[in-house]
This record gives structure tokens, sequence and C-alpha cells, in this order.
């Protein structure tokens, strides 16, 4: 995870995209609710969310019930149902990014 925020960054050098806030987790907590919360606070139009498992479900439920309506972009990891369905409204309209192509 270090790495792609790492990347991430090299990646907006010189672009008029600012980084308002980076929330790390730990992989193993199932919740993310207080990152998300705290990166609400910063009214950022994106949100990139490069985790896992039920942090994935975590995160966008959190966005969801926090009145924030950022776009938000989910890691690839997240892209089933599995984790969308449970996520409810916070779910809505998220993206899913993903640098292979899904055969199913």
């Amino acid at each position: 995870m270090q790495q792609d925020y790492q990347d991430f960054k090299k990646y907006i050098e010189g672009s008029n995209i600012k980084l308002t806030k980076v929330e790390k987790h730990d992989p193993a907590s199932p919740d993310v609710t207080n990152q998300i919360t705290t990166l609400a606070a910063t009214k950022a139009d994106v949100v990139i969310a490069m985790t896992t498992s039920s942090a994935c479900t975590s995160s966008m439920k959190a966005v969801g019930a926090s009145g924030w309506k950022p776009l938000q972009i989910i890691s690839a990891t997240c892209k089933s149902a599995i984790f969308f369905a449970p996520a409810g409204d916070g779910a809505k309209d998220a993206l899913v990014v993903s640098n292979a192509k899904e055969i199913t």
C-alpha cells in the first residue's frame, strides 16, 4: 500500500491535482470508519480507497453515512458484489479501477 501511495504522488506531479490527505489503516482491520471520517472533514472532491477485503465495504458505507459526496474510486480488489451489496447507498456511483480486463 505504501508503494501505491508513493506512485500516485509521482504521477500527479506537475498536474493541478492536490493530494489533500492520506489515511492508512491496518490491513487486518475490517473497519475504516475513523479514517473515512477524517478524510470527509477535508471535503475533498475525490476519495481513492486502495484497500481490500471487508475494509472495501466499510469505506463505502462510511462515505455514505458521512454525508460527504466525493467521487469514490475503489481498488479492483473490491470489485465483487460481495463488497458492494452490503455497502448500500455508500456504494452508489463508486467506480472500480483495474489494470486488467474483467473476463467474467
